[in-house]
């Protein structure tokens, strides 16, 4: 962590923008964000019929094809949120967008080709996932 920012008051606090400049970022982070990054199919895993498989970390549940959640989906998701958090309408606007060269700026990747290929591979399965959460009070309930 950046020196004086850990105990900065809010109101002199940098703005995000600094920190994504400083090589932070700023995450949106939840009960249910929190155990999603917990989802492992190295445990709580169970397959399905139809080449399906659900995953369970306690109020979490995925439904997905393939056999696996790994490192790669989790970085996936944690780049979307990213994504998602900086849009400035997010909570009327469900819809995260970037661009190839963003992406691959972002995580330093220079393969263009590799890069596609991983997010086609990586877009397709989160295409079919499906998330439902269980925690929290009842307004917090139902699919993610």
């Amino acid at each position: 962590m950046k020196k004086g920012i850990a105990n900065t008051p809010a109101s002199t606090a940098p703005s995000p923008g600094k920190l994504w400049n400083n090589h932070y970022n700023v995450i949106l982070q939840n009960n249910a964000t929190n155990q999603m990054a917990q989802l492992n199919t190295k445990r709580h895993a169970k397959k399905l019929p139809l080449g399906q498989m659900q995953v369970s970390f306690e109020d979490i549940t995925a439904l997905f094809k393939g056999d696996k959640l790994d490192a790669l989906d989790a970085q996936l998701f944690d780049y979307i949120l990213i994504k998602y958090s900086q849009t400035s309408n997010h909570d009327n606007f469900p819809t995260v967008t970037f661009k190839l060269k963003e992406y691959m700026h972002d995580r330093k990747l220079r393969d263009a080709k590799s890069a596609r290929k991983t997010l086609r591979k990586e877009i397709t399965k989160f295409a079919d996932l499906k998330l439902s959460y269980s925690g929290g009070n009842d307004k917090n309930k139902g699919e993610l």
